[in-house]
């Protein structure tokens, strides 16, 4: 466990070190310093760990960025002190600790990764990450199939970095994957506040609730993969860009966390053009500051960020492997203009209609146990499907949240958000070729569904009947999309059903994807999960409590007035 504390101990003085000391007082508020700071942090970790791949340098060279990390921050003591002092700013630092520990802790059950049909990506990034970390041959095939320029590598650059300081077994990379997952709460708060009417009293531990509970969130965060960094990137660049009229610092750092999104999963691809269309709409006027001279410095710095990347891709893997194999444009190269919207019609359609009004024939995904196949049906359900993944009553409530404030709303707010959440939910099912019958939320409307569960932050608190209602869906989604999920995760609610069997049998009614991630476990990674370390279960009660009872004394201590500028979308 010592090397789990030591990498938490890089991670919290790189993270909250380096990139906050480096944005100035004039940035914005010191919640937006400190939520710029940390996107800073994990774009500059990426550009110095990419720079120690490409120099060759052995793995004890990525001390240098925790190093560094000191060194600014002992510079810039007095200005992180007062950055950190501020009410607001700490209460956000309690929710990120009290979602770390939730999010740590349910890694910490995980024996043997399954739900529905995930399965394989979970150590195909693992291997990503000991790419550059250990410098794998350059054209290395990935699940056998996917070339390195298929996936983008900041969350898998990132990962490396950290895991050279406490080291590379699997463990700590599932341990880094939940770190690079949970700062997605600083910009859902960001949003939050903007939501909140002025002068109201803005409760993080209604923020910290909502996301605990959120099957779509934990669920993402505790499969490692890239997605929730990505989360994380796309919600701070809307944070930033929603304002009716961004200074231009906050406009750059919008758009480079957008770049950044696209340097860490190709899934930000429809945010980008979901934002500018929104942005447009909402001011056409924008187009003439493009081609000023401060639009030009923000194009000019996002090409260089995204270069990084794309230009040394091009130069080492060819100009066809780069732009070729991603699985959008590779799998979609054979079908007619016709087809990609016929495919695109009817992917709309499945990821709208939630699975549980469909009829879906799971083939080989089929679960041979009545508690794996209700875990499977809420599982596709919150993660599928785009009305239920702010969870299962959460887009109802917001819905009813909209017409109970009616009165209260600016509706000129709607010019921004309408395009955006409605080009974002098209595109978002669009970039996916293939047709899939379950649905298609969880490939690229995550951030849509974490800026549901902000609003209802915002304002379900004034409401005491959609303040039932939103706590009733909180408790099912941690009922059926939580525990359950982790109870057969980690094998024990099989173990107490079935006992006397052996795990490859408890393997065998998962399905094909359960039993693909239990063979995978045995012979591809073969190493110990956080679930097989001594004193596992002892360090799952502990996180676990420790984050309840930091929701609770931030219930009860952290109500503060919203101090950031109030958001078009109210009054």
């Amino acid at each position: 466990m010592l090397d789990v504390l030591l990498l938490f101990s890089c991670f919290v003085v790189v993270v909250f070190g380096l990139g906050p000391a480096l944005i100035p007082a004039g940035f914005g508020s010191p919640l937006q310093r400190a939520a710029a700071g940390v996107a800073a942090s994990l774009v500059l970790v990426y550009l110095l760990g990419f720079g120690i791949y490409l120099a060759n340098l052995p793995k004890n060279a990525h001390w240098a960025i925790p190093l560094l990390a000191l060194a600014v921050a002992t510079v810039k003591r007095r200005q992180l002190a007062e950055l950190w002092a501020d009410r607001e700013t700490r209460t956000a630092l309690a929710g990120w600790l009290a979602l770390t520990a939730w999010l740590l802790g349910w890694q910490f059950t995980v024996y043997s990764y399954s739900g529905a049909t995930w399965q394989a990506d979970w150590y195909e990034h693992y291997h990503r990450a000991k790419f550059f970390l250990s410098h794998w041959e350059l054209h290395t095939r990935f699940l056998a199939t996917y070339s390195l320029a298929a996936r983008p590598p900041l969350a898998n650059l990132d990962a490396a970095a950290f895991m050279a300081l406490a080291g590379s077994k699997f463990h700590l990379y599932q341990a880094t994957c939940v770190l690079l997952a949970s700062v997605v709460i600083w910009p859902v708060l960001l949003l939050q506040r903007a939501f909140a009417r002025p002068g109201a009293r803005v409760q993080v531990g209604w923020a910290l609730l909502l996301l605990m509970a959120l099957p779509a969130l934990v669920e993402h965060a505790t499969f490692t993969w890239t997605k929730m960094p990505t989360t994380f990137f796309i919600l701070l660049a809307i944070a930033f860009l929603a304002e009716p009229v961004p200074v231009f610092p906050r406009r750059l750092a919008g758009w480079l966390s957008l770049t950044a999104g696209m340097l860490t999963h190709y899934s930000t691809g429809p945010w980008i053009i979901a934002l500018a269309v929104a942005e447009f709409i909402r001011n056409p006027a924008i187009l003439k500051r493009c081609v000023s001279r401060s639009g030009l410095a923000v194009g000019l710095a996002c090409v260089v960020l995204f270069s990084t990347w794309l230009g040394w891709s091009v130069l080492k893997l060819g100009p066809t492997e780069t732009f070729g194999s991603n699985s959008t444009v590779a799998d979609g190269a054979g079908l007619t203009v016709g087809q990609r919207l016929n495919h695109a019609a009817l992917n709309l359609y499945y990821t709208t209609v939630p699975v549980i009004l469909r009829q879906v024939d799971y083939g080989a995904y089929t679960p041979r146990d009545a508690w794996v196949a209700v875990r499977d049906a809420y599982f596709n359900s919150v993660q599928s499907s785009a009305p239920l993944m702010a969870g299962v009553l959460g887009a109802l409530v917001a819905a009813a949240l909209l017409v109970a404030e009616r009165r209260q709303l600016d509706w000129r707010g709607a010019r921004f958000w309408a395009p955006l959440l409605a080009t974002s939910l098209v595109l978002g099912t669009a970039v996916h070729t293939d047709i899939v019958d379950l649905g298609l939320a969880q490939i690229c409307l995550l951030p849509l569904a974490l800026v549901v569960v902000a609003w209802l932050a915002a304002r379900v608190p004034a409401h005491p009947l959609l303040r039932i209602a939103a706590l009733l869906g909180a408790a099912t989604d941690l009922a059926l999309g939580i525990l359950l999920h982790f109870g057969i995760q980690s094998f024990w609610l099989l173990r107490w059903r079935l006992p006397g069997k052996g795990d490859w049998d408890y393997a065998g009614l998962l399905g094909h994807g359960g039993r693909t991630n239990f063979e995978a476990k045995q012979h591809i990674v073969s190493q110990p999960f956080l679930h097989d370390l001594p004193g596992a279960t002892a360090t799952t009660a502990l996180l676990l409590a420790g984050a309840m009872l930091l929701l609770v004394g931030i219930f009860r201590l952290s109500n503060s007035t919203a101090s950031i500028p109030v958001h078009p979308v109210v009054r």
